[in-house]
């Protein structure tokens, strides 16, 4: 069991068209510490498709009773109390293709959603096991990883899980043109195929933290006390 964990999150969304190819970039860096403190910062997919450094920077903490959170697209910018870490990582999923999505609710053990899946209600992991298969070994960054698919009626997963820690190191999710009409938003989609690969780089992990690292600088409201 994990008690702190440091990484960083790189998101590469690719949509086929028919005429053309959009592809967009998004990341988090994720610091964690047990049970329900956490802390996530980064830049949003471009904000304008012709730009690519267009993302917006944003920031979600939580001290594991309040839950902050602050875009620079809303509130100018500055820290606003949620309701909950779980509301606010969901409202930023979207805009983050995911990046602010997955490490975080594995590390909080919130029930499982995600962009590319239908909810369960089971652990973000756990409820991928159903139809999974494991593929191969395969060695990423020097660290060997158990490559396992798990075919779902939303899409295909691949996940590449570290075989010595059990981290999770990479994320591939595949979705075709009936599975993007069906299981998302976009019913008249035009995107002949949608993947979305994440890749986590682990930093430390089980080392000590702060507690001003779950802090909203400058946050002064007498309700934040």
């Amino acid at each position: 069991m994990l008690h702190s964990y440091v990484g960083m999150t790189d998101v590469t969304s690719t949509a086929t068209y028919s005429d053309n190819t959009v592809i967009q970039h998004s990341g988090c860096l994720v610091t964690f510490a047990r049970p329900h403190k956490i802390r996530m910062e980064g830049k949003t997919a471009p904000v304008y498709p012709w730009d690519a450094d267009s993302g917006a920077p944003f920031t979600i903490i939580s001290n594991g009773d309040r839950t902050w959170r602050s875009w620079a697209l809303d509130n100018d910018g500055a820290f606003r109390m949620m309701v909950s870490v779980e509301e606010a990582i969901d409202e930023m999923a979207g805009v983050t293709r995911g990046a602010s999505q997955t490490i975080p609710r594995i590390l909080l053990e919130l029930p499982e959603a995600h962009l590319s899946a239908a909810g369960s209600g089971k652990p973000f992991l756990e409820s991928f096991a159903d139809r999974a298969e494991f593929a191969a070994c395969e060695e990423l960054e020097g660290q060997a990883c158990d490559c396992v698919v798990s075919e779902q009626p939303f899409g295909t997963w691949t996940l590449w899980i570290d075989a010595e820690t059990l981290l999770l190191r990479r994320l591939e999710t595949r979705k075709d043109n009936a599975e993007i009409r069906k299981f998302t938003a976009s019913r008249k989609s035009r995107i002949i195929e949608s993947v979305a690969r994440e890749a986590y780089e682990v930093r430390p992990v089980d080392v000590p933290m702060d507690d001003a690292v779950f802090r909203p600088l400058g946050w002064v409201s007498a309700s934040s006390r």
